[in-house]
């Protein structure tokens, strides 16, 4: 969320040119400012760059594909799928002119991209699934290059992910901690006892607020005392520190 409000907030938005015709200015407010430019009727073109956004930074890559549609307001669509839709089992070496598929993505003999092999329905979904290939010319890969040649994106976050999961391990750990502190143990002892005695074995006790409690003579009461928990402050700004520079925002935002 932190990450999609600081990259497009409320949503990019277009500034008219000066010659533009109201006609132009309506078609577009028809169309983009409204759902008819979702291909699934849910949102306007600015809650489509916060979930491409959103999509990004959890999953590292997000596919928009530009749909036809005649009975619309203009007879194109736009339809964000994850990047799960991409047949990434899909490799070939050689293709006829020249051409090679790299992880669900076809490029020519020059190294360009032609082609996407996308599944129909999200991978999960295994009934009636098919991988289609589609033009490159309607298909919009977004992610962040982080080096030349990259075919996939990867998500935010990710050297941060260890850090994570041991974050998540230490937080469950300290959680045990305090539930074990709050289950205070009473022990009563009898120095002068017999130790062949029975009598008392398996004896459970209560302690209750405000109870006054006469001991025989010779025997004590002492309360177990569990270890503190110190250091947990310090250590969680060290560490959720880290992750907020894994994701590239501020330890405050986080």
């Amino acid at each position: 969320r932190v990450i999609t409000n600081n990259t497009v907030g409320k949503g990019i938005r277009l500034t008219y040119p000066k010659l533009a015709s109201q006609n132009l200015k309506d078609y577009w407010w028809k169309w983009a400012e409204t759902k008819a430019i979702d291909f699934e009727g849910r949102v306007t073109l600015y809650g489509l760059q916060r979930l491409v956004m959103r999509t990004v930074a959890e999953s590292g890559e997000a596919i928009v594909l530009r749909r036809r549609y005649s009975k619309g307001i203009l007879p194109i669509q736009i339809q964000v799928v994850e990047g799960d839709y991409l047949d990434h089992t899909r490799n070939e070496e050689q293709l006829y002119g020249g051409g090679y598929i790299m992880q669900g993505v076809e490029f020519d003999s020059e190294g360009r991209r032609v082609a996407y092999y996308l599944w129909d329905r999200h991978p999960s979904d295994a009934f009636n699934n098919k991988v289609r290939r589609v033009p490159a010319e309607d298909v919009l890969h977004v992610y962040e290059a982080l080096r030349p040649g990259q075919v996939r994106g990867v998500p935010f976050g990710t050297s941060a992910m260890i850090r994570l999961r041991d974050f998540d391990e230490y937080e469950d750990a300290e959680l045990i901690r305090k539930k074990i502190a709050a289950c205070f143990s009473v022990f009563v002892t009898d120095p002068n006892g017999d130790p062949s005695s029975s009598s008392d074995i398996d004896r459970l006790e209560k302690v209750e607020p405000g109870i006054v409690e006469y001991l025989e003579p010779g025997k004590e009461v002492t309360f177990a005392a569990p270890p503190a928990a110190e250091g947990y402050e310090e250590y969680s700004r060290k560490i959720l520190q880290a992750i907020s520079g894994g994701y590239g925002i501020t330890y405050e935002a986080l």
